[in-house]
């Protein structure tokens, strides 16, 4: 599977999650909401990452990988 292939997948799975934050808050079911926005946004992260050609962590953490090159 290519880069580009991945990264689609990535992106696709994170706008499939941010629907589903929606239909929570539409729901007012807050705790539920803030969990799937969250794992959206590191999906769509990762996503762009991969695209970009830039490995990060496997672990959770990938803030690490977002830091600007010295």
């Amino acid at each position: 599977m290519t880069m580009s292939r991945l990264s689609k997948l990535f992106l696709n799975d994170a706008l499939i999650i941010l629907d589903e934050a929606q239909q929570s808050f539409e729901h007012e079911h807050w705790h539920r909401t803030v969990r799937k926005a969250q794992e959206s946004v590191e999906l769509a992260l990762k996503g762009l990452l991969r695209w970009a050609g830039i490995e990060y962590s496997k672990i959770h953490k990938i803030s690490e990988s977002l830091k600007h090159p010295k």
